[in-house]
């Protein structure tokens, strides 16, 4: 009983973020700044990456990403990523060095916006002009970096393969490495968004691995499907928006991407403050005391 209770008055508390946060609102924000960051951000991402690698291995990626994305928003994503990973690379570079500075600043909006909204979830008060537009920029570099690492390992783990017999398990590993990779790249985004996005007091910081980290990627991944069978099923945005239900459709598969972080930011949150308040080695005091008010007093 004591256990379902501090579980109950948990998920009270993280449901009173969610409405005194104004999920709804700050989600839509989001959506939109990530709207603009989304196809500069990947102009950004293919172009750097396509000066020191092959950018087909990108591909290798947006097979597995596209499984998590509504139909239409794949079309449009993957129309985008193909045609920068087919240019020349004289052109890439030459595109990356022309829009670097939109990708960047557009990307950062994203991120900040996202900073805002778990700076909502935490009761936080917002960084100043300069220490936000730094950390904002900083978050975007470290996102990119994750990404870069990723798409390494799709290029490096093969050929470390091929050094090491393993049969028929070989093919079967090196199909599921994006997959894998894919993973733990969001893993390692969320993990750093949450870590180093709020401005929290104290300096207090979120573990890399924790509950909102684990719950927000299951989500996310949940609400992916699900939108996409919704999708595929009872679509209806194409007959009411016509030419620009694409462009919906992808806004509102962001919206409910935006809300799946906010959500694991929200858990983070009162995890973080529930162990303020009890520091680990009052824990077992404080359920022994309500374990000793669950009893009955005796009968003299």
């Amino acid at each position: 009983m004591v256990v379902l209770r501090k579980i109950w008055r948990f998920v009270v508390a993280v449901w009173g973020r969610v409405g005194a946060g104004h999920f709804g609102l700050i989600a839509a924000g989001v959506a939109f700044y990530a709207m603009f960051a989304v196809f500069p951000g990947l102009a950004a991402a293919v172009g750097l990456w396509g000066m020191v690698a092959d950018p087909q291995v990108i591909t290798g990626y947006l097979v597995v990403a596209e499984r998590f994305l509504p139909p239409e928003a794949k079309v449009l994503i993957h129309d985008q990523v193909m045609g920068l990973v087919s240019a020349p690379k004289s052109t890439l570079g030459w595109t990356t060095f022309l829009s670097i500075a939109i990708a960047l600043y557009s990307s950062r909006a994203g991120v900040s916006a996202l900073i805002q909204g778990l700076d909502v979830v935490h009761r936080a008060q917002p960084r100043g002009l300069l220490h936000g537009y730094a950390v904002d920029f900083l978050l975007t570099a470290a996102l990119l970096g994750a990404l870069f690492v990723a798409l390494f390992t799709i290029v490096v783990v093969p050929i470390l393969l091929s050094y090491v017999v393993f049969g028929t398990f070989e093919a079967w590993l090196i199909k599921v490495l994006p997959w894998g990779a894919m993973f733990i790249l969001v893993l390692t985004c969320l993990s750093i968004l949450y870590r180093f996005g709020p401005n929290v007091e104290g300096g207090f910081r979120s573990p890399w691995i924790s509950v909102g980290v684990l719950v927000a990627t299951l989500a996310w991944a949940g609400v992916s499907i699900g939108f996409s069978v919704y999708l595929a099923n009872f679509n209806s945005y194409n007959a009411i928006y016509g030419s620009i239900g694409a462009a919906i459709i992808l806004m509102t598969w962001l919206y409910l991407s935006v809300w799946a972080v906010l959500l694991g930011g929200a858990i983070n949150a009162e995890l973080d403050e529930q162990l303020r308040k009890d520091p680990p080695g009052s824990v077992h005091r404080r359920l022994a005391n309500d374990s000793a008010q669950d009893e009955p007093p005796l009968q003299t």
